[in-house]
């Protein structure tokens, strides 16, 4: 299932600027319109609500699109949750502050996260092609050493034909490989 998803956000990295902020514009939206269905326009938690759309698009995008959600959420939160003045008072500040600063590292981390995936998976498609290469190798090796050992029989047969004395041993010694 892990899969699944990886794939997904890997396709979608690849949309369109536009788009993918669009999807993240319209995600900031949503998330605006639930915090004030939840708890209308009070300056209480003006910012919580917005991280689900900050995270979607750092992971199913990329960080930009996780910054540019992030700059989004905090216009809105300060102009719709956070009162008439909102830049005035001091915990106002603090809150979007700490905000926007979650918001970017939660954007990078996704990205950062993101990358060690596409690396990995770049690991392990070469382990598979290298596993591939010592299989056709050692294929190549058995099939080599067996011809090398009916040389080696075949010598021996003939050894065998020529020295009338030594046949019993010399057919010994070629049994011995088969």
């Amino acid at each position: 299932m892990r899969q699944f998803y990886m794939r997904a956000a890997v396709r979608l990295r690849r949309w369109p600027l536009p788009v993918r902020w669009g999807v993240t514009a319209v995600a900031v939206i949503l998330s605006a319109a639930v915090r004030y269905a939840i708890f209308g326009s009070t300056v209480d938690l003006p910012f919580v609500l917005f991280f689900p759309a900050v995270i979607g698009a750092a992971i199913f995008f990329n960080h930009g699109s996780g910054l540019f959600g992030t700059a989004l959420s905090a216009v809105l939160a300060v102009s719709l949750f956070m009162g008439d003045d909102p830049l005035s008072v001091t915990e106002n500040v603090v809150r979007l502050v700490l905000f926007c600063g979650v918001g970017g590292l939660i954007a990078i981390a996704a990205e950062t996260l993101h990358e060690a995936y596409a690396e990995a998976e770049r690991e392990r498609a070469r382990a598979v092609a290298a596993e591939q290469r010592v299989g056709t190798l050692l294929r190549e090796f058995r099939h080599r050493v067996h011809n090398d050992l009916q040389r080696i029989v075949a010598v021996l047969r003939l050894q065998a034909i020529r020295s009338p004395e030594a046949k019993d041993a010399l057919d010994d010694a070629a049994a011995a490989f088969w």
